[in-house]
């Protein structure tokens, strides 16, 4: 296992970047064909925004979180805290930033968020998915 895929010069292509935006993808394809079955007001290039709004949201979640539960580290190598290649994420801040990113972008579009929480929902899980197949070509989380 390794967690890069491919590699030309300094450019690296690592399996989780690649799993994020698979995640992304597939799930607004998704969450695209529910939106038409259940006839929501929404159209893909609306479904795409939020699906990336919300991936950086989480990420940015995810980063915050780490960074403050390992703030004895963080606080004397503050300039670590931007370089999000060396690793440190927490699903925790990442479900709570992505959660509230979605909220704001729907109170501000003519969606209904119920529906729209009950279309995203398989999405989510997929995207779990793809993270944990991430997790496992970087070698970490692999479970018990």
């Amino acid at each position: 296992m390794s967690p890069t895929i491919l590699q030309i010069g300094p450019f690296a292509l690592r399996w989780y970047g690649l799993m994020y935006v698979l995640a992304v993808v597939v799930g607004a394809w998704l969450v695209n064909r529910e939106a038409e079955r259940t006839q929501l007001p929404i159209t893909f290039d609306e479904i795409m925004n939020f699906g990336i709004l919300v991936m950086f949201a989480g990420i940015a979640g995810g980063r915050a979180y780490y960074v403050a539960f390992n703030w004895d580290y963080y606080g004397k190598h503050p300039w670590e805290i931007v370089q999000l290649w060396q690793g440190g994420l927490a699903i925790h801040g990442g479900l709570v930033a992505g959660v509230l990113a979605g909220w704001l972008y729907l109170r501000r579009h003519p969606v209904p968020m119920w529906p729209f929480a009950d279309a995203v929902a398989p999405a989510v899980m997929l995207g779990q998915v793809f993270g944990r197949f991430g997790n496992f070509m970087n070698g970490d989380a692999h479970g018990v």
